[in-house]
């Protein structure tokens, strides 16, 4: 009776029927108290033969490349954390909240990610206080097959999804919304929000993530804070470009207010259009960082990060094609983080 409606699975009803045989034979003639004695043997040898059925099942499933992922979808909450290594008390923190649902070759996924840090992109060079990050983020996912899942990011390598990617191949299209709080300068409003696009895709164990603010992604083209970010993830490593601007030239008073007016000034002094620099304040300006970095990452969550701090070479490259403006980069770095993530 108890077979046939509580254990299903038939190598468990298997085990079941020998652990009771088991118990009834070393019970014996003996016994003073059978009915205790029973219960203990019973007891004992059903939790060996659970844990024995349990690790030979998880043995079973590793060994299997065909067996299908473990569920990764619906409501996911990931954590990390980062520590320079340095004399200077510098962290990253960041909390991820997601929810996504997986129909055969589509998937959807909502996303807001908070990040806490007083180091790195996203804050003014020689900055001490700690600035944050407020992502929110909505994709769909079309691909096939089942892969080694991935992460995904959103807003740049300290925003990841909590949801992870499982497509062998596939292709990713979103958008997100973002605030930073050393940008506005503490200060949030509607208005300040940024919109940007998010464009993936995997083939195999590459997993690539990008965002932009460009309108060829579908965001605002306000070119200012977290412009734009790209990153290659494989199951043992990450590497990847990423960028931070600080806001350009919007004082009222003055007479060159605008682009068009900056542009006309450079031009009549005579000055290269591939040379022409955003009107920033020096707070502004101190904002202005980018990152070329690499990341290896261990199956139990530990990870190493290093920081390439100097050259916008990505952002310029493009600036430069279309004749655009840039932005003045200062600021050179090297920065080693360990980290964790849950």
């Amino acid at each position: 009776m108890v077979s046939n409606t509580l254990f299903k699975l038939p190598e468990l009803n298997d085990l079941i029927n020998r652990s009771l045989e088991t118990s009834v034979m070393q019970l014996g003639y003996q016994s003073i108290e059978p009915s205790f004695e029973l219960q203990n043997n019973l007891k004992n040898n059903l939790e060996t033969s659970l844990q024995n059925w349990s690790s030979n099942f998880k043995t079973a499933n590793t060994n299997c490349p065909t067996c299908p992922n473990p569920p990764g979808y619906g409501f996911r909450v990931n954590f990390g954390l980062q520590i320079l290594v340095d004399f200077k008390i510098r962290l990253k923190a960041n909390l991820g909240i997601g929810y996504g649902q997986r129909y055969g070759d589509f998937a959807g996924v909502g996303a807001l990610n908070a990040s806490i840090y007083n180091h790195g992109l996203g804050t003014p060079v020689n900055g001490k206080d700690f600035v944050v990050d407020i992502t929110a983020a909505t994709y769909l996912t079309v691909g096939g097959s089942n892969g080694t899942p991935l992460t995904s990011y959103t807003l740049n390598y300290n925003s990841p999804s909590p949801i992870l990617n499982d497509f062998k191949n596939s292709f990713t299209y979103g958008q997100l919304v973002t605030w930073n709080s050393a940008l506005n300068e503490k200060r949030f409003s509607l208005a300040d929000l940024q919109r940007q696009g998010m464009i993936g895709f995997r083939l195999g164990d590459f997993n690539v993530s990008s965002n932009n603010d460009t309108l060829y992604y579908g965001g605002d083209a306000g070119d200012k804070g977290p412009t734009g970010n790209i990153s290659i993830v494989t199951p043992l490593f990450e590497a990847g470009f990423q960028d931070f601007t600080g806001k350009y030239w919007d004082e009222g008073n003055d007479k060159l207010t605008n682009d068009d007016e900056w542009r006309k000034f450079n031009e009549k002094n005579d000055i290269n259009s591939s040379n022409f620099m955003h009107r920033q304040s020096n707070f502004q300006k101190s904002l202005n960082k980018a990152s070329t970095y690499f990341r290896f990452n261990t199956s139990n969550g530990e990870n190493l990060t290093i920081d390439f701090i100097g050259d916008a070479w990505l952002q310029n490259g493009i600036h430069r094609a279309i004749k655009d403006f840039r932005f003045d980069y200062n600021f050179k770095d090297t920065d080693i983080w360990i980290g964790k993530s849950w």
